[in-house]
């Protein structure tokens, strides 16, 4: 006995099938897809001293990246911004851009490394000062700094190594500069070196975070030199510091304008001096000899040490896929996606593939 009556068997409609696929992909495949891609926002550098590496930097790979920063302009001993070097504009549409689909946000990176007859001035916080402490100098700053945006979608400042003095004037300086260039339709993006707390020491560490995140529209924040360059021996971003970094700054700046940046190099620290050098340098010594790495769980960062040819010992601290992936995770935790990598052309481009997963 049957309860209900069969319907009449309708004929198969293959073409209501795929109409409905359609809609579901159309409607929902790029959702999904979006997601995948966009897990982590990343960033990038291209640097005038490395030009070369320009040829492993694909259409394909490109297009994966959220912004890509022309590292590329310095002081002047007389205050005034100068390309790095003479052919800027060549590089700039030298970049391999797809015309189809997304492609990166472009910053033109300023430096405060001062370069004339002498020895260059690297990170001279003098520069800034003279600067942004007058408001005439500071003006006529701002509009150079305007000017150079037209052929980019905003500028990167990137001035390290400040001192005390300079924070208040500075964050003037940001607020006037922002103002400026939204009403030019373009961006600012501004670099900040790290610490736990706010303090007022020189060395870049006075810079105020929540001033300067409510008028820019990006902050990054290095991640590394915990351990330096004529420091003691150590990691660069061990894990327990790189969170206490990043709680600081969500605590200051609007988490979605926050970008957290590792660096692509290690420290090699020999008996009487130390030195930075690439990833792939670090892999190409490495490799000669196959030292022992060692990787203490808590500090999330891999070591070696070793004495060369002449005697001398060595040990060198850096990133590898472990601790880059494991640092990566941690950040995606406490709801930070936006990330760069300093620097395109010091590690392979595989490593860039694990932030892109």
């Amino acid at each position: 006995m049957r309860l209900f009556r069969r319907s009449p068997r309708r004929p198969f409609r293959i073409d209501k099938i795929i109409i409905a696929l359609g809609i579901f992909l159309f409607c929902f495949l790029p959702l999904v897809n979006s997601e995948t891609k966009h897990a982590v926002r990343l960033s990038t550098w291209i640097v005038y001293w490395d030009l070369p590496s320009l040829a492993r930097l694909s259409p394909q790979i490109l297009s994966q990246f959220d912004s890509l920063s022309l590292f590329a302009y310095h002081f002047d001993e007389e205050g005034h911004l100068i390309p790095a070097i003479s052919d800027l504009d060549q590089i700039r549409t030298r970049l391999p851009i797809s015309t189809e689909g997304t492609r990166p946000k472009m910053y033109l990176t300023v430096v405060n490394d001062v370069v004339g007859k002498g020895k260059p001035r690297l990170k001279d916080p003098d520069v800034v000062h003279q600067i942004v402490s007058c408001p005439r100098k500071r003006q006529n700053h701002i509009k150079e700094l305007v000017l150079l945006a037209k052929y980019y979608d905003g500028i990167e400042v990137d001035y390290e190594n400040l001192h005390a003095k300079s924070r208040d004037d500075f964050s003037i300086f940001i607020r006037e500069l922002a103002k400026v260039l939204h009403k030019k339709k373009r961006l600012l993006s501004v670099v900040v070196e790290p610490k736990t707390r706010d303090f007022f020491s020189s060395m870049g560490k006075a810079l105020d975070y929540k001033s300067l995140g409510e008028s820019a529209d990006q902050i990054k924040v290095m991640l590394y030199y915990y351990h330096y360059v004529g420091g003691t021996p150590g990691p660069l971003a061990p894990s327990d510091w790189v969170s206490k970094v990043i709680a600081y700054a969500q605590e200051n700046i609007p988490p979605e304008k926050i970008c957290a940046v590792f660096s692509l190099h290690g420290i090699d620290w020999k008996e009487k001096k130390s030195e930075l050098i690439s990833l792939a340098r670090v892999k190409e010594i490495q490799n000669k000899k196959n030292y022992l790495i060692k990787q203490p769980e808590k500090e999330a960062s891999p070591f070696f040490q070793f004495r060369d040819d002449d005697g001398i010992s060595h040990e060198l601290w850096f990133e590898d896929d472990v601790s880059l992936t494991q640092k990566k995770e941690l950040l995606l935790k406490v709801g930070i996606s936006e990330m760069g990598l300093w620097r395109w052309g010091s590690a392979d481009p595989s490593v860039f593939g694990l932030f892109l997963e």
